[in-house]
């Protein structure tokens, strides 16, 4: 008869808990490493927020403002359209991704002599993400949804 260390089975029972452990310790590193970024600390200031940005929207939507963002090679092109809308103006672009927060960013934009707004980009848009357009002044707002692996436009209004 051998002795238990050469036997298939003693192994075999000690293999299990000690991948069980081993598996509970790398959940562990990847919980305390990457916190999720879905949860507001602060959601008393983040309602009355809401308030104001809806103020915003409500400006864009009687001035009839419309943003097209399409994408292309090497960015982002932005077309605006609506009612009073100075020509030249700077326009704040945000990006917010759907889930990953550190990959969100805010570019402030200016027209060329088409009227078109262009952000270069190093690598193209993929996902889900929510843009928002607004001048510098903060006077209107339009936003919206898009999936960057469905599309390749998207139409921000002023609608919440």
């Amino acid at each position: 008869m051998q002795p238990w260390y050469k036997q298939f089975w003693p192994w075999f029972l000690i293999t299990l808990p000690v991948c069980a452990v081993v598996a509970s310790c790398y959940t562990f590193y990847i919980a305390a490493t990457d916190p999720a970024d879905l949860v507001v600390a602060d959601y008393y200031k983040e309602g009355k927020a809401i308030n104001l940005e809806l103020t915003e929207l409500n400006a864009a939507q009687s001035r009839h403002i419309r943003a097209t963002v399409t994408q292309v090679p090497g960015g982002l092109d932005m077309v605006l359209s609506g009612d009073d809308l100075e020509p030249g103006l700077a326009v704040k672009l945000s990006l917010h991704h759907a889930t990953l927060a550190r990959n969100d960013f805010d570019r402030m934009l200016t027209a060329n002599a088409a009227g078109v707004y262009h952000l270069v980009l190093d690598h193209p848009m993929v996902g889900r993400w929510h843009l928002q357009a607004e001048p510098f002044d903060g006077q209107w707002r339009v936003q919206a949804q898009v999936d960057f692996d469905e599309e390749h436009q998207a139409v921000l209004t002023g609608e919440p």
